[in-house]
């Protein structure tokens, strides 16, 4: 049975009662407001195969009211509805996607990022990280989205942060290292399909090296067995 798509392009079900009571731009200094979102975890094959485009990118602007779509409850206009923000890219690669002969390198692009400023409330889905201006990111993006706007696949599941991806866990780490082998190493193709194809385990280890490019990252690996590969990213401070 072809599993669901579900993109993340707003945040569903905020009921919040929220005060205008000052406008500070500064994250650091509004009222953090996580909300509960459901949404399809994929795993790497299935992240690639549901992405319209896939690219590098670095963010150009930071999250502000100015850039934030609020929008009201019509029934309790108290409320918001949902919440999120249209976000500068510049495309610095083009790795694939249904959609990638549309798109070259040094294109600009405005995304939808599931976080949001309102009043003195920084509003955004539990456990996600708004993306961060001058940051560089590989995006799995969907346009099937209300708007048509490009969106990053079920939130943090279609985003990897160069300089993050060694505080990741479980699927989340699998798929970054994945990323980082399939689009930025220069292992041989029979290296690369080896760890494509297995089993993404977090160790700390230091046998085969994987150099990453555009990054100070490298990556060790252990075949353990035949669809199990164990991984250790490292930073270039901790080398």
């Amino acid at each position: 049975m072809k599993k669901k798509v579900f993109v993340m392009t707003i945040m569903v079900g905020i009921m919040l009662m929220l005060c205008s009571c000052g406008k500070s731009e500064s994250v650091a200094k509004l009222k953090d407001i996580p909300i509960q979102s459901e949404f399809i975890l994929f795993d790497y094959q299935e992240l690639k195969e549901t992405s319209k485009l896939i690219v590098k990118a670095k963010i150009m602007d930071d999250l502000s009211k100015e850039n934030s779509v609020i929008e009201m409850d019509t029934e309790d206009t108290d409320s918001i509805s949902s919440a999120y923000s249209l976000r500068n890219i510049e495309l610095l690669e083009i790795y694939g996607g249904d959609n990638a002969d549309q798109f070259q390198s040094g294109d600009k692009l405005t995304i939808i990022d599931n976080a949001a400023i309102h009043d003195n409330n920084y509003i955004h889905i539990e456990g996600y990280e708004k993306l961060e201006k001058g940051q560089i990111y590989i995006l799995y993006l969907s346009n099937d989205t209300a708007s048509g706007d490009y969106s990053i696949i079920s939130a943090n599941n279609g985003k990897v942060e160069f300089d993050k991806v060694n505080q990741l866990q479980g699927d989340e780490f699998e798929i970054a290292v994945k990323t980082l082998v399939e689009f930025e190493s220069d292992v041989t193709e029979n290296e690369k399909q080896e760890l494509l194809n297995s089993s993404v385990e977090k160790a700390e280890l230091k046998k085969q090296e994987i150099k990453v490019d555009s990054s100070d990252i490298s990556i060790n690996y252990i075949q353990e067995s035949s669809n199990t590969v164990l991984v250790e990213v490292l930073n270039s401070d901790s080398l």
